[in-house]
């Protein structure tokens, strides 16, 4: 009795590909290439820009500190940050 060990042959998709398929060759292209930077003066300006809106009140920057899972709905620190 013979049992087949070989694995199967799988062809191989490149991100490139499958860009070309969704249509979004160019995005995923700089996605893969670069990633953005920190010192990027328009980046550097967009992060002031949400600085500026989530500290505004200490209402909004609870409200983020929950969507990002720091604190929980009661204000508490979440287990996964050691409360």
């Amino acid at each position: 009795m013979s049992t087949n060990t070989a694995k199967p042959r799988v062809k191989a998709v490149t991100a490139k590909k499958l860009a070309r398929r969704d249509g979004s060759f160019v995005a995923a292209n700089a996605l893969m290439t670069r990633a953005p930077s920190l010192a990027d003066p328009a980046m550097a300006s967009k992060l002031k820009a949400f600085k500026k809106e989530v500290t505004r009140t200490p209402e909004a920057a609870n409200d983020f500190l929950r969507k990002i899972g720091l604190v929980t709905p009661s204000g508490r620190l979440s287990k996964t940050y050691g409360g």
